[in-house]
């Protein structure tokens, strides 16, 4: 999960050459779209959003004690 999320939530503040100018959010600002006539960053910002939402549920998942997590079946059982 971390692979993945990480690498997303970076790319969408910092740019290529690691500066937050020329990041995706910062990319989409400048464009328009021209059927909803607002701007591409509104639209875009529910990429990070989930990519952080995520991350949460995944440190919500690393906090919940072991003894209340529920059991993993080690063999599955073909009928």
């Amino acid at each position: 999960v971390l692979t993945f999320i990480l690498p997303v939530v970076y790319f969408c503040f910092i740019g290529l050459k690691g500066g937050f100018a020329r990041g995706f959010l910062a990319r989409q600002a400048g464009l328009t779209a021209d059927t909803l006539g607002i701007p591409m960053v509104w639209i875009s910002i529910s990429v990070p959003v989930a990519m952080i939402i995520i991350l949460i549920h995944l440190a919500a998942r690393w906090a919940e004690p072991a003894d209340e997590r529920p059991k993993e079946v080690d063999s599955a059982q073909l009928d």
